[in-house]
């Protein structure tokens, strides 16, 4: 069993280990992830119909607000379609979080040492498009974050590594231990990082008034770190 340990894998760190002080503009991330292609096209996918990885419109002018380039379909506050945590949906947000990190891998270190992440994506930071991720809902909202903190915070969401009770109703009859495993193998996550996934999450947890979900976390550890074995 494995419990508590953030540093199991070279450059893994939570985002309350660094300096969030200083983080660029969202009009400046966003003119990277265009510049980069980000905003393209998606190379061949393994699944049929997967999402594009933004919206189809270039990210904005750097005069636009960043509102400008969130596309309409973001859910709504409390909403949950049933299509948006089927195991598509789980994979394709994993390739897009991916996608993400590796646009990002490139931008300019002047404000501090990179990586820069989200801090985690939930499905309302997403927008969807036929039950599946489409775009980030604010790309451009960057923290100190590490790649490994991101893809733990995803999960703690997706999974859902929740207790039940505490998750929206179409949440609540799913198996999170297979999805961990399955984002994993979608983000394309190795053996020796997965084993960081779970101390992640309890170290997010364990900052936070989190209590009931931390305490679920403990009670089904060993079944759920299996999967990422």
């Amino acid at each position: 069993m494995i419990r508590g340990e953030s540093r199991l894998v070279a450059g893994v760190a939570t985002a309350e280990e660094r300096d969030d002080s200083r983080v660029p503009a969202e009009v400046e991330v966003l003119r990277h992830l265009r510049r980069v292609g980000f905003y393209g096209p998606l190379p061949a996918d393994p699944l049929p119909h997967a999402p594009r990885a933004g919206p189809e419109k270039p990210a904005p002018e750097e005069k636009a607000a960043p509102e400008d380039a969130l596309p309409e379909e973001a859910l709504p506050e409390d909403a949950l379609p049933e299509d948006a945590v089927s195991e598509r949906a789980l994979r394709a947000m994993a390739r897009l979080l991916r996608r993400f990190h590796d646009a990002m891998a490139s931008f300019p270190s002047s404000y501090g040492s990179p990586p820069y992440g989200l801090g985690g994506v939930t499905p309302h930071d997403v927008t969807f498009t036929a039950g599946l991720p489409r775009g980030l809902a604010r790309p451009g909202r960057v923290v100190h974050a590490s790649r490994m903190s991101d893809i733990a915070v995803t999960l703690l969401y997706w999974a859902p590594v929740r207790d039940p009770a505490s998750r929206p109703p179409p949440q609540r009859p799913l198996d999170p231990g297979p999805r961990l495993a399955g984002f994993c193998d979608a983000y394309g996550l190795g053996a020796l990082p997965r084993r960081a996934v779970l101390p992640l999450i309890r170290d997010h947890l364990a900052a936070g008034p989190r209590i009931t979900t931390l305490a679920w976390l403990d009670a089904h550890w060993d079944e759920l770190d299996v999967h990422l074995r």
